[in-house]
């Protein structure tokens, strides 16, 4: 009886957990200039640069229960930069395709518990 306890517990347990998720958000820079991407804190500041028709990952994740969310909110603001634009976000600004919301990403799934999130640079950001 008591092994049979055991066995029931420790089954329970196993179907429980949650399954693992892996999440990657990327941003794909399709203009002909090399694109640099300020992300500013209250004490620093990283830049990425991402070449011409190219892309780079910028969150990746492994999760249980779920895909990764994007959380940019850490960074104060956003920057953007390519020849002569400039383009600026910031975490509250109700701007269209603002990079810090969710639904301004694509999402695809590419197996299961596998996501990709794609950001996409074109010229039309600028406008």
């Amino acid at each position: 009886m008591k092994n049979s306890f055991l066995f029931i517990f420790i089954l329970i347990l196993f179907v429980s957990c949650d399954p693992g998720y892996y999440t990657t958000y990327s941003i794909y820079n399709k203009t002909n200039d090399t694109i640099s991407i300020y992300f500013y804190t209250n004490d620093s500041t990283t830049i990425k640069k991402i070449d011409p028709k190219s892309n780079q990952i910028i969150i990746e994740q492994s999760t249980l229960g779920g895909y990764a969310k994007l959380n940019l909110y850490d960074n104060d603001s956003i920057i953007i930069k390519y020849n002569d634009c400039k383009v600026k976000y910031l975490p509250y600004d109700s701007t269209q395709n603002n990079i810090y919301f969710d639904n301004s990403w694509i999402k695809e799934e590419i197996q299961k518990r596998n996501y990709s999130f794609k950001y996409i640079l074109d010229s039309t950001k600028c406008k």
